[in-house]
């Protein structure tokens, strides 16, 4: 298993994926977060994201933290001044540690990638 340490080898992306949303619409994802998606099976925690892309039409840059509570997480999403714009609770997850996706202009990434 990946530590959350580990994944700050990832820097820039050359190869960008695409994540295809319930809605019709898709997510880009850079090698980290689709390493992410890959191997800790959090197709979810993209589609949570981009579920609520409507809502936010006018914030190019969001911030997405995920904090981890035991079996159960906090996912919030901050404006780039760190203004709370929206939240939900998930009551079970697996995923191992708390992280921080950043979603810039239609791209999901780690802050080391940017």
């Amino acid at each position: 298993m990946v530590s959350k340490e580990e994944l700050v080898q990832f820097r820039g992306s050359e190869t960008f994926y695409e994540q295809q949303l319930v809605d019709g619409g898709k997510l880009i994802l850079t090698e980290g977060c689709a390493f992410i998606r890959e191997k800790y099976s959090a197709f979810w925690l993209f589609d949570l994201i981009g579920s609520y892309q409507y809502k936010l039409l006018e914030e190019t840059f969001q911030v997405w933290k995920l904090v981890k509570y035991k079996d159960e997480c906090e996912i919030t999403c901050y404006d780039g001044n760190k203004n709370k714009l929206v939240s939900q609770h998930i009551l079970f997850t697996d995923f191992p540690f708390d992280i921080e996706i950043w979603h810039v202009e239609g791209t999901c990434l780690l802050p080391s990638e940017y």
